[in-house]
């Protein structure tokens, strides 16, 4: 199933180049934040974007980092993801839930509906 995001499409095409998969593991070894990390990819990166990263916590960061760099050091050339968000709810104001449970045995990055509540 192609990802639902823009953004998740793009990291996937950069993470299928060797060299931006080292400049991504160089970048979260310096603890680049994930916003200049997009940036730096130059992916797209609009205001709503922006906002869900710059709203993360610092446990949901250093997930992210730990799930990216598993995937990337186990081979993996895509981000560990799991993302039921459309870029329609997103253009419709729809909140997000992120975190970075162990599914099926791999640290995933979990991108859903913000739970009402």
């Amino acid at each position: 199933m192609p990802p639902n995001l823009a953004i998740v499409a793009s990291a996937n095409d950069a993470l299928a180049v060797p060299d931006t998969r080292e400049h991504i593991k160089q970048m979260h070894a310096a603890g680049d934040s994930l916003v200049s990390m997009v940036s730096a990819l130059g992916l797209p990166l609009d205001d709503r974007i922006r906002r869900i990263l710059e709203g993360l916590s610092p446990d949901v960061v250093a997930g992210i980092r730990q799930a990216t760099l598993a995937a990337l050091e186990a081979g993996g050339s895509g981000l560990p993801l799991s993302c039921v968000v459309t870029e329609d709810q997103l253009n419709a104001g729809q909140g997000v839930d992120v975190d970075v449970p162990d599914l099926n045995g791999t640290r995933t990055i979990r991108v859903r509906p913000a739970s009402s509540g």
